[in-house]
């Protein structure tokens, strides 16, 4: 069982991201890593990070986030944004 959980997010322009369905926060400056304790969102089993990015301006844009889960004192397990990413 998980027992903590974090989120280091940024993106040009917009996100907002989700946890299980559940709405974690917003950001809109991408020089800027936010952090998220999502720890008391998490449950037994597999857990669903979503985030909906916007580009709401004309050229690139980007997402970068990195999802730390410490299931035990010792054992944590992280995610990386990638092409693998849905």
């Amino acid at each position: 069982m998980p027992q903590e959980g974090e989120v280091l997010i940024a993106c040009d322009d917009s996100y907002t991201l989700y946890v299980n369905g559940r709405r974690v926060g917003t950001g809109h400056v991408w020089k800027t890593l936010d952090r998220y304790d999502i720890s008391p969102m998490l449950v037994p089993g597999q857990n669903v990070v979503a985030v909906k990015a916007t580009n709401s301006r004309a050229g690139s844009a980007g997402l970068v986030a990195q999802v730390v889960v410490k299931r035990k004192a010792s054992l944590s397990v992280t995610y990386v944004t990638g092409t693998d990413w849905k």
